[in-house]
C-alpha cells in the first residue's frame, strides 16, 4: 500500500512533455481535467465495445475479476466518458488496460484525469488519428534503431518479412499494458510519466537487446547448481590496473561460463537465481516468421514475471542512447515521404484494424 501511494503521487506529479502544467494541480482545476460526473452520463455509441472490453482487462486480478464490482464499474465509467469527452478518436480497443493501470493507484477521477492527459498531452490520442499516420512514423523509427543497434536481428526480420506493425503496435497503443506483467508495466508509466512517448523506443530495443551477464554472476549461478569450476573465485576479481591478458581471460571465462549454463539449460536444470534472463535476440536469431510471432505474443512477456526481471530491464531502457536528437527525428522526417507513406500504410492499417479486435 505505500508503494502504491508513492507511485500514485509520482504520477500525479511530473509535468507533462511542452506545456509546463502539473498533473497534481490539474486534478482540481476544471480548466485542464474535465468533469468525470458530467461526461459520464451522457450517451456513448460505443457502449457494446466498452462493456466487452471490461471482462477481458486483467480478469484474474482481485479488483476486475467480479462482474459489475467496483473495479469493473470503475473501470466502465473511465472508458465510457473518455468515448464521450474525445469525439474524434472516442473509446479504442485496448484502452482499457491503461485505465485499468491507473486505478489501481488512484481514485476514478484521478485516473480518468491522468489518462486524458496521456492521451492528449503524451501523444497517444495521435497514434489512432489519420488513419494511424503517426503510429506508422513511430514504426519506421523503431525499424531505424533496430537497423543502427541491432543491425544483425534487423537483417534476420528482414530475410523473414517480419515488420515492426506485426509484434510492435500493441507495444504503442496501449504502452505494454495488454500483454506484460503489471510490475514490468507500473515501471513504464512511471517512465513515460516523466520522459514522455519516447521511453517506448527504450523499452522496445531492451525487450530485443540480450542482456548481459557478469563473469561473477555466470560463476556464482554455477556454484549455486553445485557444478565445480576450474577457476578459482579468486581470479573473478581484476587487478587494480587492468591490462588487456586480464580482459582477454575474463572473456574466456565468459564464455566458458555461459557455454555452461546452456548446457544446464539444455539438460533441464532449473537455474532458479531471478536475475537470469534467456536473451531476447539469441532466441530471435534463431526463430522462423511463426517462431517471431509466438515468442512476441507468449514468452516474452512471461519472462519478466518477476519483479526483479522487470527492474533490470528498465535499468537497461534507461540505459540506452540513441544519435543526436536531431538525427533520429530525421527519420521521422523521412518516413513521411509519400513513397513510404502511402505504399506501407495502406498495408499496416488493415492489420492494425485486426489486431484492435483481437484485444
Amino acid at each position: 500500500m505505500a508503494r502504491q501511494m508513492e507511485r500514485r503521487c509520482l504520477w500525479l506529479r511530473p509535468s507533462c512533455p511542452g506545456r509546463g502544467c502539473n498533473l497534481l494541480s490539474v486534478t482540481a482545476n476544471s480548466v485542464f481535467c474535465p468533469d468525470l460526473e458530467k461526461v459520464k452520463v451522457l450517451d456513448s455509441a460505443q457502449e457494446s465495445v466498452i462493456k466487452r472490453d471490461i471482462h477481458r482487462t486483467y480478469p484474474a486480478h482481485d479488483y476486475f475479476k467480479d462482474t459489475e464490482g467496483d473495479g469493473q464499474e470503475s473501470l466502465y465509467k473511465i472508458c465510457k466518458a473518455y468515448s464521450v469527452y474525445d469525439e474524434d478518436i472516442g473509446y479504442c480497443q485496448g484502452q482499457s488496460f491503461l485505465a485499468a493501470v491507473l486505478l489501481l493507484h488512484m481514485p476514478e477521477e484521478q485516473a480518468f484525469c491522468v489518462f486524458v492527459k496521456i492521451m492528449y498531452d503524451y501523444g497517444l490520442r495521435d497514434l489512432y488519428r489519420n488513419n494511424f499516420e503517426d503510429l506508422h512514423c513511430k514504426f519506421f523509427q523503431l525499424e531505424k534503431l533496430m537497423q543502427e543497434q541491432l543491425p544483425d536481428l534487423h537483417s534476420h526480420f528482414s530475410d523473414l518479412n517480419l515488420e515492426a506493425h506485426m509484434y510492435a503496435s500493441q507495444w504503442f497503443l496501449t504502452l505494454f499494458t495488454a500483454k506484460f506483467p503489471l510490475c514490468m508495466v507500473f515501471h513504464i508509466i512511471d517512465l513515460l510519466l516523466c520522459e514522455g512517448m519516447n521511453i517506448i523506443f527504450h523499452v522496445a530495443l531492451a525487450l530485443l537487446k540480450p542482456v548481459l551477464l557478469t563473469l561473477d554472476t555466470y560463476y556464482f549461478l554455477l556454484m549455486e547448481e553445485g557444478v565445480p569450476c576450474k577457476t578459482p573465485a579468486a581470479k573473478l576479481t581484476p587487478p587494480a590496473k587492468k591490462s588487456q591478458d586480464m580482459h582477454d581471460e575474463r572473456s574466456k571465462l565468459v564464455n566458458e561460463y555461459a557455454c555452461r549454463v546452456l548446457e544446464l539449460l539444455g539438460m533441464g536444470h532449473r537455474l532458479f537465481v531471478p536475475r537470469l534472463l534467456a536473451t531476447s535476440k539469441e532466441d530471435l536469431l534463431q526463430a522462423d516468421f511463426e517462431g517471431a510471432l509466438k515468442f512476441f505474443r507468449v514468452q516474452l512477456p512471461k519472462r519478466y514475471r518477476a519483479e526483479e526481471n522487470a527492474r533490470r530491464l528498465m535499468e537497461q531502457a534507461c540505459n540506452i542512447k540513441f544519435r543526436e536528437h536531431q538525427q533520429f527525428h530525421q527519420t521521422l522526417d523521412s518516413a513521411n515521404t509519400p513513397e513510404t507513406s502511402v505504399a506501407q500504410r495502406d498495408f499496416i492499417i488493415p492489420c492494425l484494424q485486426e489486431e484492435r479486435l483481437e484485444l
